[in-house]
């Protein structure tokens, strides 16, 4: 079962930016992505607004990532 939740631990941050970096470089998008900026991409976003940053878990392994951030 997939649970969403705030991010547990930081180490998360690497598997999810693993994920996304393979994800986006293999779409019809043909974004560049590595590993690296994927992280960078995701700690933007989880300091701007924690509360706003979500990683899906499927038995405490990190699958999928939901991030936005509020503008004035």
């Amino acid at each position: 079962m997939i649970e969403i939740s705030n991010l547990k631990q930081e180490k998360d941050l690497e598997i999810i930016a693993e994920k996304y970096s393979n994800y986006y470089n293999n779409s019809v998008l043909e974004e560049k992505w590595s590993k690296e900026s994927a992280i960078q991409l995701f700690k933007y976003f989880h300091n701007q607004a924690p509360d706003l940053f979500f990683i899906a878990y499927d038995k405490e392994t990190p699958v999928g990532v939901i991030m936005t951030c509020l503008k004035p």
